[in-house]
């Protein structure tokens, strides 16, 4: 019995692997929807296929690239109300469970604030 619990397991776990590779190729065709602003339905959709990904852990490294890439874009933030709140939720689940996406967040936001901070620098020293 142990050695069929272990063998289904191994099956189950290829499996696991076999879903994060096929949603990392689909990927590829479905982000430009989220990335288009032609259609603000499927934008939504698409939002919200994503939080149903956030169900099953072990596709994390299958969204994880493609999600953050588009966090950081400016664009992200131009999308309709419900379907940010669909993101929010994506991004959420993506800066709790991949520490690496918190600290690239972190890495963007301090590299944003020193260039702004030295070009108000540069113009107050114009200004004197």
């Amino acid at each position: 019995a142990v050695v069929s619990t272990q063998s289904t397991g191994d099956a189950i776990f290829e499996e696991k692997e076999k879903i994060a590779v096929t949603l990392t190729a689909s990927l590829h065709n479905i982000i430009p929807y989220l990335k288009s602003n032609s259609s603000k339905e499927s934008a939504y959709y698409t939002a919200c296929l994503l939080v149903s990904f956030c169900d099953y852990p072990y596709t994390l490294k299958a969204w994880r690239k493609e999600v953050s890439d588009f966090f950081h874009d400016p664009d992200f933030f131009k999308h309709e109300p419900r379907t940010l709140q669909k993101l929010t939720k994506v991004v959420n689940h993506l800066m709790i469970n991949d520490k690496t996406a918190w600290d690239s967040l972190v890495r963007v936001r301090t590299q944003a604030s020193t260039i702004f901070n030295s070009r108000e620098q540069k113009i107050l020293n114009r200004a004197r």
